[in-house]
C-alpha cells in the first residue's frame, strides 16, 4: 500500500492511497472546518479501480477532472521490518517512510478544491506478504461494504464506549445514499452528529463524503420518554448542518428539511423515502436496543 499526504492550505490536507495488488486507488481531502477545539471535521474521498501491477516506486493514476497522481516514492530512511503473530509463519511486513516527488492534483467534482504539489512531504510504502497461520489466528479484515465504498471508513461505521442513545437514518436516492446519526453522549452534557454520503460519479468513481460534529449543546438533540425506549426524537444540529428533522417510531422515517454541507456538495438527510430508528442505551453497562 502506498500513502501520500500533503497540506493544501485553508486547513485542508490532501491524501492519496494506492493498493497495487487490489487494483484500487483513493484520492481525497479532509478539513477541520473550524478551529480544532470545536471538533468539526469533514472529508471527501474518490475511489476507483486501476490496473493491478506490482509497485516499483512510481505511481501514475488519472482521476479525470477530479485530479491525478503522477510521481515516485523516495525513501528518507532505511526500511523498517515489522513483526509477525507468533502463530504465523512467512515473510515479515516491511514499511518505508519518505516523500513523494511528482505532480499530485485534486480538484474534486465541481471544482470545490484546487490543490496541487510537486513534492508531498509525507509518504509511506507498506508491503505485506501471504502468511501461513494456525487456524483461527490469521489476521482478518472484514469489509462491511464490499466493493469500492469499503475502502474508506465513514464516521457512522463506528461508535465509542462514551456514546449512548442515538438516532440513525438512511435516505436512498438514484446513485446516492445519505446516512445520518445523532448521538447522546454518556457522562458529559453534549451530543454529537455524523453524516455520510456515498455516491457513484461518472466513470465508476465511488465517492464517500463524511461530516462530523463531535460536541454540540444538549438542546440540539432531544429524545422522548421513557429513556429506555424513546419513541420520538428531534434534531437541530449546528453548522455545517442546516435546518431540523424529527423522528416518530410509528412512522419509521426521518421527517424535515435537514441537510448537510459536505465538502463539495450540500445534500438532504431527511424526507420521503428515509428509514430511521432509535437505538437506546441510557446505561453504559448495557448494549444498544434498536427499534
Amino acid at each position: 500500500m502506498v500513502t501520500v499526504v500533503f497540506p493544501a492550505g485553508d486547513g485542508f490536507n490532501v491524501y492519496a492511497v494506492f493498493h497495487p495488488r487490489k487494483g484500487v486507488a483513493v484520492l481525497g481531502a479532509e478539513s477541520g472546518l473550524e478551529p480544532p477545539s470545536s471538533g468539526v471535521w469533514a472529508s471527501t474521498s474518490y475511489v476507483k479501480r486501476v490496473p493491478r501491477r506490482p509497485f516499483a516506486g512510481a505511481v501514475h493514476i488519472d482521476f479525470g477532472p477530479l485530479g491525478r497522481i503522477d510521481g515516485r516514492f523516495v525513501a528518507d530512511e532505511a526500511p523498517h521490518v515489522g513483526h509477525l503473530n507468533r502463530f504465523c509463519r512467512g515473510r515479515r511486513p516491511v514499511s518505508e517512510f519518505g516523500h513523494f516527488v511528482g505532480k499530485t492534483v485534486i480538484r474534486g467534482d465541481g471544482g470545490w478544491l484546487n490543490a496541487s504539489t510537486r513534492r508531498a512531504p509525507i509518504a509511506a510504502v507498506t508491503r505485506s506478504f501471504k502468511l501461513r497461520c494456525e487456524k483461527g489466528h490469521a489476521a482478518q479484515f472484514k469489509n462491511r461494504r464490499p466493493g469500492l465504498f469499503g475502502y474508506v471508513q465513514g464516521p457512522t461505521d463506528f461508535l465509542s464506549n462514551n456514546d449512548g442513545t442515538y438516532l440513525h437514518s438512511i435516505l436512498r436516492g438514484e446513485n446516492l445514499v445519505t446516512e445520518f446519526m445523532a448521538i447522546d453522549h454518556l457522562r458529559v452534557d453534549t451530543v454529537g452528529f455524523k453524516a455520510v454520503a456515498r455516491e457513484w460519479l461518472p466513470g465508476d468513481v465511488a465517492t464517500i463524503r463524511s461530516l462530523e460534529v463531535e460536541s454540540a449543546p444538549e438542546a440540539t438533540l432531544q429524545f422522548g420518554t421513557p429513556a429506555r425506549r424513546p419513541s420520538t426524537a428531534a434534531a437541530q444540529p449546528p453548522l455545517p448542518f442546516s435546518a431540523a428533522a424529527e423522528y416518530t417510531r410509528s412512522l419509521g422515517s426521518l421527517d424535515g428539511d435537514l441537510t448537510a454541507s459536505f465538502l463539495g456538495k450540500e445534500l438532504p438527510l431527511a424526507g420521503p423515502g428515509s428509514a430511521a430508528e432509535i437505538c437506546a442505551r441510557p446505561d453504559p453497562r448495557k448494549l444498544w436496543r434498536c427499534e
